[in-house]
């Protein structure tokens, strides 16, 4: 059986007071369509098309080729947005599930089987209910004498008997299309809101005698949409716990994942340790046996992070992207790295900024090292090879090499390269002026 997919994203959504498209809002770093996007795609539809109205540019700049996009340039309703779609589809043949892009909650499981559902009985509509303990806000499903489905009732819209049903509709419906196309030419904005509703299909379906059966969603979550950002909030709390439950097991330690955030770019290997208050975001790629955190900020937005085996990170580590840091490494605590490498065995252990820097293996970078890669204009790039020694303190003007086997002298400016195995210091001589206070203290007639 053919199926596609058509998923509504054109709505303003006002109620997120945001200047960015409702459907590009993220979670766990990625947009929200994109969830409804990959369950779609996991049961092989090839297919898609997604309506786009207020910020149709950055939607589909955000998703690019992979589907076709339908222009909705007024918001008249979702009965509007799957005419505008028609030319689109019609044709095809086969099914067609429209969705909305606000529902990142939704399962592959539960389109499975509707579609198992439409292959069995044939109707003109397969739609997703719920029976909720409180179906407030919700469109009630109207059954008659013998069970069928022959209305959807919105709240403002029901009787006061209406408003006990407490089966709702989903929102997720999937259409015979050849029923569908005659029975959009049905519908009017006969409405307070003067919309074309998709719900009035069922009742038209219904007086065409024509079967609309459903699937009881089993999860009353899946099927929530986002409107405001609290609900972003909720979601992505509820997303969140099922990505820190994955990880737990595939073998990841979460001690707190009330005080984790990972997100779903991230990819980490068994055995490692993630303490409380850490932030992962980005493409991050984390080897067998680390430790992470606490209070540890890693974000590798596209360009990534990577961090080997057995390497401790943390506490208070901000890294951004383009850092490596390879196996046995040690990032110790209040350390900013930025577009940096980090050899084998190499410590960098407390009160320092390493940025467009290169750092060969089993070297130590003494406290308070500063690499000043940026003159203003321009930034240049500091090497420091295999077993070198930086004091603390050390200020690297870049660009400027350190060898291997390099020390530099604690409280040292270097602007030159530095031979292997040479010392460098660069200080003012210290000088002792004995009885100097002593006679300060006279001078000020002894007070305190």
């Amino acid at each position: 059986m053919e199926i596609s997919a058509l998923i509504l994203a054109a709505g303003a959504g006002v109620r997120m007071k945001s200047k960015t498209p409702k459907v590009l809002h993220q979670i766990l770093g990625r947009p929200m369509i994109s969830y409804v996007l990959d369950c779609v795609r996991s049961l092989g539809i090839e297919k898609i098309g997604v309506v786009v109205g207020v910020g149709a540019k950055e939607v589909m700049e955000e998703l690019g080729d992979s589907c076709s996009y339908i222009p909705q340039p007024s918001q008249l309703g979702t009965g509007d947005a799957v005419i505008k779609a028609r030319t689109t589809f019609e044709g095809k043949g086969g099914y067609l599930f429209v969705l909305c892009g606000d529902t990142p909650l939704l399962r592959p499981a539960t389109l499975k089987s509707m579609i198992d559902m439409a292959e069995a009985e044939e109707p003109s509509c397969v739609m997703l209910t719920a029976k909720v303990p409180d179906p407030t806000g919700y469109g009630r499903i109207i059954r008659d004498n013998w069970g069928a489905i022959k209305d959807i009732v919105e709240e403002r819209d029901a009787k006061p008997e209406e408003k006990m049903i407490a089966e709702v509709n989903a929102g997720v419906y999937l259409f015979k299309m050849e029923d569908l196309w005659p029975a959009l030419d049905k519908i009017t904005p006969d409405n307070d809101q003067k919309e074309y509703y998709l719900t009035d299909v069922i009742e038209i379906l219904y007086q065409q005698e024509k079967k609309t059966v459903s699937v009881r969603s089993t999860d009353l979550d899946e099927y929530r949409g986002i409107n405001n950002r609290w609900q972003l909030a909720e979601i992505t709390g509820n997303l969140l716990i099922k990505r820190l439950k994955d990880l737990a097991m595939s073998g990841v330690t979460i001690i707190d994942p009330g005080s984790t955030y990972i997100e779903s770019s991230v990819e980490i290997a068994p055995d490692v340790i993630v303490y409380p208050q850490t932030y992962l975001a980005g493409k991050i790629n984390i080897g067998e046996g680390c430790e992470i955190g606490p209070f540890v900020f890693l974000n590798g937005k596209k360009d990534g992070i990577t961090i080997g085996e057995n390497v401790k990170v943390g506490p208070f580590v901000r890294m951004r992207p383009l850092v490596e840091v390879e196996d046995g490494a040690t990032i110790g605590c209040f350390i900013d790295l930025k577009k940096s490498k980090i050899g084998k065995g190499s410590k960098v252990p407390h009160l320092t900024y390493l940025g467009d820097c290169e750092v060969g293996e089993k070297t130590n970078i003494g406290a308070g090292t500063i690499t000043c890669n940026y003159d203003g204009t321009n930034k240049s790039r500091t090497k420091i090879g295999n077993n070198a020694f930086i004091g603390s303190d050390t200020m690297l003007v870049a660009p400027v090499e350190i060898g291997d086997g390099a020390y530099t002298g604690a409280g040292s400016v270097i602007t030159k390269n530095v031979p292997e195995d040479s010392l460098a210091i660069e200080r003012s001589p210290m000088v002792i002026k004995e009885g100097w206070a002593k006679r300060k203290k006279g001078q000020n007639g002894g007070g305190e």
